[in-house]
């Protein structure tokens, strides 16, 4: 008799996390990673700019558009599901 060795199923919520066809969440991400990169820069100008708010906004609306536009570009290069 030959015993069936059943593969252990990754957690769902971590296959969910890392899947390609997710793209919300890795959006999101490659949003946070890319603006903390780009802050640490932006750090300099506080003082000149002053307004704390602008430049948070600004950083946020970088590192979302930098964050979408290298994931499409990473999906297109590795699986070609990017349209």
């Amino acid at each position: 008799m030959k015993e069936e060795v059943k593969i252990k199923e990754v957690n769902p919520t971590l296959k969910f996390l890392l899947s390609n066809n997710n793209v919300v969440i890795n959006l999101l991400l490659l949003g946070f990673s890319f603006l903390l990169i780009i802050m640490i820069p932006i750090m300099a100008l506080k003082d000149w700019l002053k307004e704390e708010l602008v430049v948070d906004i600004i950083l946020m609306i970088i590192g979302s558009f930098l964050g979408a536009g290298l994931l499409k570009y990473g999906l297109k290069k590795e699986n070609g599901t990017a349209k």
